[in-house]
């Protein structure tokens, strides 16, 4: 399947809500409240739990090794010769003097700005605003690291790194002195604490969400059927209410299959034949709970 079956998607949203007020009409009023009572606390409890622990989870157990394998795909020359690249290949028609690069990153500051001057200067004229060349910057470090960390870490970091430098949301001044050192193990050290953590902090986070999620709402509807019984109610009025709760829970059920799906994209870098964004967009229902989802 792929991004022309969007609108399965939407199918998945209409199945869960009519399933799930069905089988809450069965069940009655009450009973569906107190179900729902409990997918509600699990909501709560998962969604809180999963941002608590995402950070503890990669400190204790990704943070390292990232910075290991990153150790070994980052160097100065790498760094310096791409950032000359890229600059280059832009519209200035400028050349690029690979010892003033690194003499600029080495010293640190405002790189950005001492890159503005530089580029300036090269060819004594003035090559575009102040505002334009910051944008074509942010675009080079995001292009030069998306290049070097997705050498060992997952596609999904790296790209979203590039989009962190394309929004201004990183900065390269202080990690460039560390890349021109010529042992890399601090840089990486640095990229893992503070560039790549985000992303795999999400997934954790996603992980976490889906399996809290069903395991405490799994448990609450075991106890529910266990104190409250399975038997079919009568009367319309217990029947209908049963039906607007199962509704309610049909939602929460299609959010947490929003998550499931964000996180299938994710690890298959969104190139999946099914699970990808392009087809999610495509949807009338189902982008609003997976766009939520991307707040996680």
């Amino acid at each position: 399947m792929g991004a022309e079956f969007w609108w399965f998607y939407d199918v998945i949203v209409l199945a869960a809500v009519l399933v799930s007020a069905f089988f809450a009409g069965r069940k009655g009023f009450v009973t569906s409240l107190i179900t729902l009572i409990g997918y509600a606390v699990s909501l709560i409890i998962a969604f809180s739990v999963s941002a608590g622990i995402s950070g503890s989870v990669y400190d204790g157990t990704i943070r390292d090794s990232n910075a290991n394998k990153l150790e070994k795909s980052i160097s100065k020359q790498d760094f310096i010769s791409k950032t000359e690249d890229y600059l280059e290949n832009l519209e200035y028609n400028i050349n690029v003097n690979p010892e003033n690069l690194e003499k600029i990153f080495t010293e640190g500051g405002d790189i950005s700005g001492e890159l503005y001057s530089y580029v300036n200067n090269i060819n004594g004229k003035k090559v575009a605003e102040e505002g334009k060349f910051g944008i074509e910057v942010r675009e080079c470090y995001g292009a030069v690291f998306k290049d070097m960390i997705s050498k060992q870490l997952s596609k999904f970091s790296a790209e979203s790194v590039a989009e962190e430098f394309r929004e201004g949301q990183l900065s390269i001044d202080e990690v460039a002195p560390l890349l021109m050192q010529e042992n890399s193990k601090e840089a990486a050290k640095y990229i893992a604490e503070e560039f790549v953590s985000g992303a795999y902090m999400s997934i954790i986070r996603l992980i976490a969400f889906v399996v809290l999620f069903v395991l405490i709402a799994g448990l609450f509807t075991a106890f529910t059927n266990a104190f409250m019984g399975r038997s079919s109610v009568y009367g319309i009025a217990t029947r209908l209410g049963g039906v607007a709760v199962g509704v309610i829970k049909g939602a929460i059920l299609v959010f947490v299959i929003a998550v499931v799906v964000r996180l299938s994209a994710i690890m298959g870098s969104n190139e999946m034949l099914f699970f990808n964004n392009e087809a999610v967009e495509k949807t009338f229902v189902f982008r609003y709970f997976y766009d939520f989802t991307a707040k996680m």
